[in-house]
């Protein structure tokens, strides 16, 4: 996105590959940028959902121990994971680079 177009140009000049295509892409940022967001939020979801399979199990269990029916501290020690790393995860990818 931030490449000089005239250093492009020249790179496709000597066939070096991807040359054209970053070209392309920087001159249309909007649909580049809006793809690259669009990833970042898949991949923060994603994350949060794998961690809420692993680690949310091991939030239950503590959860349980503490009193709280096992068939409640289940859901809620997942939400919590998911929330927690979702959150995280999106903020760090998202807000922080900007």
């Amino acid at each position: 996105v931030s490449s000089r177009p005239a250093r492009l140009k020249a790179m496709i000049d000597r066939n070096i590959k991807g040359a054209g295509r970053a070209l392309a892409l920087g001159s249309n940022p909007g649909k580049f940028l809006s793809s690259v967001q669009i990833g970042i939020t898949l991949v923060g979801v994603l994350s949060g959902a794998f961690s809420g399979a692993t680690l949310g199990e091991r939030l239950a269990q503590y959860l349980a121990s503490t009193g709280i029916r096992e068939n409640i501290a289940d859901p809620v020690g997942v939400g919590i994971v998911v929330a927690l790393i979702t959150y995280a995860s999106l903020i760090v990818g998202e807000l922080v680079p900007k």
